[in-house]
């Protein structure tokens, strides 16, 4: 990319937070990186590229490609030195090259899970162990991280978080002056590039001396310990996971402070620091949910008493709240208080119970493997091809034919390939789940403890469901009425908003929650094939309701039919209790073909391995 005139940092009005987190990550390495998440538009690829002109090398900033293979990442082998000398070399990768730089990474939330190990791993050992192909090496990487995201397009890990020292928000601009200037310049530079660049070199010159003297400065601050203790005491109170957030508040501040051109550290800089170094590691104290806000306040101390007061989080990232009419709440429902799962769950209990999935997809999920049968998918490894050739694996091919280049006549040519050293590529596609969850939510026993497990499974599932590209939605039935009460999503905090009560009680419309349910995997399937869906059935399998006179035990067993004959999978959850059980939810799930278990031998980690053992 062609960066020589790329619009100036200092001519970006607005986002003043996320410029100061860049110029902190700046002036002290040690902070690791700063993750700014945003709104399109909101200029978060345009203020990382423009600071190219405030570092001492321009060729310091790496851009992380999405696509990039592990092989790219890490290095391996030399095919031109090999080719030459028959012998191997090792070709240093992406992170060994970003060394004592910037790596960037636009849209950093769509990595896939193999590659962000990968980062996260080097970014904590600031190491790369490369053992492969008969070679081992090991190269020092230590770069600073700056990421970019749109919430929109799905969450980021919190263990991935936490690699970043600092977190920004941005949103667009309110002020109608504001963005007014804002306008102004982007037309002024539309018009001339290089004209308007060029009137920004005298800030951006000012800018980069006070960056190179707040770096002289970085390191002679001395922390005294009540500093120190200020800053232990924000992130317990923060209930931050580990002692990171501990270290980077001092860090961050030593940074304020040299930004600020001041000689002594206090705790207005900590104060300060904690804007950036907490929101993204706080913790809920009562469910130890990530807790994410619009506007960050940091948290305030009590200095006379010595005492930290955590100001609460105003208002969630993602502000995606259902429309809720109160009109359909009906007298007899009652909404139950459901509690969120106690972190991420562990997976063990049902393998017994699950059947494949019958369903052959080709998509761009990550859930369900299949092997691709287009010139699409994963490059997961080479072999011998049979019959007509296509799709050649020219690493694997050439790593063949470097063995032999020595003995053979190259006639010329610079590499002599045969027709034995050809390899064909292996490649491998997962499709998305679309996990559907039907409920009876009727007046039964343990209809408060059903929701609570089901509510657990839901987010444990959207934990990863954006890599994943799962969609996972639920479906009640009670009271005459089956409602939608979460459409799929990938949100973890969609999730979180609408199932924090749940409507409950009245009689059981099963043949109604059925259908509604097979509506909905439709009308997605028409909109999007490549969701291979996964329908759980939580039920005691009776069936009534006041608005049918027909049998609804029997409309429900023809849906289930239905449900078969399109080969989606299912899975039963029988909530039968007493001494006296009909095995009516038994009999479902042998119409439906579906795996069947007992509530009483599986819990949220049982429902959730059975979907995701489906991979």
């Amino acid at each position: 990319m062609n960066h020589k005139w790329m619009y100036p940092f200092t001519a970006i009005y607005g986002q003043e937070r996320a410029k100061k987190a860049i110029l902190l990550a700046l002036i002290n390495p040690k902070i690791g990186g700063v993750l700014i998440e945003g709104d399109k538009g909101t200029a978060k690829s345009t203020l990382v590229r423009g600071i190219l002109p405030l570092i001492e090398d321009q060729s310091s900033l790496i851009e992380f490609p999405l696509n990039a293979t592990e092989e790219q990442i890490l290095g391996g082998i030399d095919f031109e030195h090999m080719l030459k000398t028959g012998k191997r070399k090792v070709q240093q990768g992406l992170l060994a090259r970003a060394h004592e730089k910037i790596l960037y990474i636009d849209e950093v939330n769509l990595l896939s899970n193999g590659v962000a190990n990968i980062l996260m791993n080097v970014k904590e050992t600031k190491v790369i162990k490369l053992e492969r192909e008969g070679i081992s090496s090991k190269y020092d990487s230590d770069f600073l991280l700056i990421g970019t995201m749109n919430p929109e397009e799905g969450t980021l890990s919190s263990k991935f978080r936490d690699r970043f020292g600092l977190f920004v928000h941005v949103k667009g601009e309110t002020d109608i002056q504001l963005r007014k200037q804002i306008i102004g310049c982007r037309l002024a530079y539309e018009r001339d590039k290089e004209g308007f660049c060029k009137q920004q070199q005298q800030p951006l010159y000012e800018l980069k001396a006070k960056i190179q003297e707040a770096k002289k400065l970085v390191g002679q601050f001395l922390v005294l310990e009540e500093i120190k203790r200020f800053a232990a005491e924000i992130a317990l109170q923060a209930c931050c996971e580990g002692h990171r957030a501990d270290w980077l508040l001092i860090e961050t501040a030593k940074a304020v402070a040299a930004l600020n051109q001041e000689d002594t550290l206090s705790i207005k800089h900590v104060r300060e620091a904690a804007e950036y170094v907490l929101p993204h590691r706080m913790r809920d104290m009562n469910n130890q949910q990530p807790m994410e806000t619009d506007k960050q306040e940091p948290p305030q101390p009590d200095l006379e008493n010595n005492q930290i007061e955590m100001e609460k989080m105003e208002e969630p990232f993602h502000n995606n709240q259902m429309n809720k009419d109160p009109e359909n709440e009906k007298e007899s429902l009652i909404k139950e208080s459901v509690e969120a799962p106690q972190g991420i769950i562990d997976l063990s209990l049902i393998e017994p119970f699950v059947k494949k999935n019958p369903i052959k997809k080709e998509g761009n999920g990550k859930r369900t493997r299949t092997k691709a049968t287009k010139l699409m998918g994963r490059y997961i490894k080479s072999k011998l091809p049979k019959g007509k050739q296509h799709d050649i694996a020219f690493d694997a091919t050439l790593r063949v034919a470097a063995r032999y280049q020595k003995v053979r006549k190259s006639n010329g040519n610079f590499i002599v390939i045969h027709s034995s050293d050809l390899r064909q590529k292996v490649r491998e596609m997962r499709t998305g789940n679309l996990i559907l969850f039907l409920v009876d939510a009727s007046g039964s026993m343990g209809v408060k403890r059903r929701m609570s497990i089901v509510k657990s499974a839901i987010l444990s599932l959207l934990q990863e469901a954006y890599q994943k590209r799962d969609k996972v939605g639920l479906i009640t039935f009670s009271n005459n009425d089956s409602k939608i009460l979460l459409e799929p999503t990938r949100s973890i905090e969609l999730a979180n908003k609408e199932l924090a009560e749940i409507p409950t009680g009245g009689n059981t419309p099963l043949a109604l929650g059925l259908e509604t349910a097979l509506n909905k995997i439709n009308f997605i399937s028409y909109k999007d094939p490549d969701y291979a869906p996964f329908l759980v059935l939580i039920t005691d399998g009776r069936a009534n309701s006041a608005k049918s006179d027909e049998n609804q035990w029997e409309d429900a067993l023809s849906i289930c039919r239905e449900i078969r004959s399109q080969q989606i999978k299912t899975m039963v959850i029988d909530t039968e209790a007493g001494f006296i059980q009909l095995g009516l939810a038994k009999e479902l799930a042998m119409e439906l073909d579906a795996s069947y278990c007992k509530m009483g031998d599986i819990h949220s980690e049982g429902i959730v391995k059975a979907i995701t053992s489906s991979r």
